[in-house]
C-alpha cells in the first residue's frame, strides 16, 4: 500500500498533547446511565406483552453493549486513578457475563508495534479479500462459537484444576482472553485466585439456574430473553470488528508504523450511525492506534484537530472512511494487501 504524503507522528501529537487525561466523572456519568437505560429496556422486553417490548429488546441491547465496550478503557485507563471504575465495572457487568477485565488485557499485545497485525496479534485475522461465506463465519465465531466456548471453559475450569492440573495450564495460556485469533497463547497470566474465583461463580450460578428452572421457580423464557439480549449486543460488535481494520496484511509479517496506521480505520461520516455502532470512541479506531491512551471522550476534538493541522497528501486521510457498509462490501475485493 503506498501512499505521497509521510506519517507526521510529531505534528499529530502537537495537536493532542492536551487530551490525554480521562475524566472520571465522566465515565462513571456514561456507565451508570447506560447500565441503567439497559436494564430499563430490559424489564420491559421481559415483561412488556405488547409491541412496546420490541423497543425495551433494542434499547436493552444497544445500552448493554454501549457498556460492555467499555472493557476496551478499562485496559487503557491509569490502573490506579481508574481502579475504582474498573473494579465497579467488573462487579455489575464484566464478572456477571464471564468477561471481567482481566480477560481483555490480551489487547495490549494488539498495540505492540511488532505484534500487530502478526501471529503474535490477538485481534487480527487476514480477512481481507475472503469471501463472504468467511465473513459470516467470523460472524458466528464471534456471537456464539466464542461465547460457548468460554462458559464452558469458566463452567469446568475449577473441576479440571483439581482433577487434571495439568489441563488447567492449558486454560490459562489459550482460553484466558477475548480474542480473535485462536492460535494467540496469553503469556502474562492472569491472577490465579482471580479466575478461580470466577470459576466458581460460574459453577455455582450454572447448578443454581439449572435447579431453579428444573422445580419451575423460574421461567424459562427469561433466561433466553436474556440470553436474546447478548446475543443482539454480540451482533453489532461483530459488525464492528469486522469493520475496525481493513485485515489486508495476508501474510502477517511486521508492518511499519504507516502500515499499520492505514490497515486501521476511522469512520468519518453519519455521526448517529457511527454513535450506534462503535460507541466509547470506537469509531475512531485509526486515531485510537496511534494514541491509545487518549480517552474516548476526547477523540472527536483530536481527530478534528489532526484533520485541521494536516496536508491534503498525509496518508492520516486513508485511514477515513464514510460508511460501515462499505468497510464490509469492499472485504471480499480487497486483495492488494498492505
Amino acid at each position: 500500500m503506498t501512499t505521497v504524503g509521510k506519517l507526521n507522528k510529531r505534528l499529530y501529537r502537537d495537536q493532542v498533547k492536551d487530551l490525554f487525561k480521562p475524566n472520571l466523572k465522566y465515565y462513571f456519568t456514561d456507565f451508570f446511565i447506560s447500565y441503567s437505560l439497559m436494564l430499563v429496556g430490559a424489564i420491559i422486553w421481559m415483561i412488556e406483552p405488547s409491541i412496546l417490548q420490541w423497543g425495551g429488546y433494542i434499547l436493552a441491547v444497544y445500552c448493554a453493549y454501549r457498556c460492555f465496550l467499555f472493557i476496551h478503557e478499562n485496559v487503557h485507563l491509569p490502573r490506579k486513578e481508574f481502579a475504582p471504575f474498573v473494579s465497579v465495572w467488573d462487579l455489575l457487568l464484566g464478572s456477571l457475563f464471564l468477561m471481567p477485565t482481566f480477560m481483555y488485557e490480551s489487547h495490549m499485545d494488539h498495540h505492540i508495534p511488532k505484534k500487530y497485525g502478526t501471529i503474535k496479534d490477538p485481534e487480527y485475522l487476514p480477512l481481507g479479500g475472503k469471501n463472504y461465506g468467511r465473513l459470516c463465519w467470523f460472524m458466528a465465531e464471534h456471537m456464539v462459537i466464542t461465547p460457548l466456548v468460554i462458559f464452558m471453559r469458566f463452567l469446568i475450569g475449577l473441576p479440571v484444576r483439581f482433577l487434571v492440573p495439568p489441563l488447567s495450564r492449558f486454560l490459562d495460556e489459550r482460553l484466558t482472553a477475548l480474542i480473535i485469533n485462536f492460535t494467540y497463547s496469553r503469556v502474562k497470566k492472569a491472577d490465579a485466585k482471580v479466575v478461580m474465583r470466577m470459576e466458581a461463580s460460574a459453577l455455582f450460578f450454572a447448578i443454581l439456574f439449572t435447579y431453579l428452572i428444573s422445580q419451575d421457580i423460574l421461567d424459562i423464557a427469561y433466561l433466553l430473553k436474556g440470553i436474546a439480549i447478548i446475543l443482539g449486543a454480540l451482533f453489532i460488535n461483530a459488525l464492528r470488528t469486522l469493520a475496525a481494520h481493513r485485515y489486508a496484511n495476508k501474510d502477517l509479517g511486521e508492518l511499519n508504523e504507516e502500515e499499520q496506521l492505514i490497515d486501521s480505520l476511522n469512520y468519518t461520516g453519519n455521526p448517529l450511525i457511527g454513535l450506534f455502532m462503535a460507541p466509547i470512541g470506537l469509531r475512531y479506531h485509526a486515531l485510537h492506534h496511534l494514541f491509545p491512551t487518549i480517552p474516548y471522550h476526547n477523540l472527536d476534538i483530536a481527530h478534528e484537530r489532526i484533520m485541521n493541522s494536516i496536508e491534503d497528501d498525509d496518508p492520516y486521510h486513508k485511514t477515513n472512511i464514510n460508511s460501515y457498509t462499505q468497510a464490509i462490501l469492499r472485504m471480499p475485493k480487497d486483495d492488494q494487501g498492505v
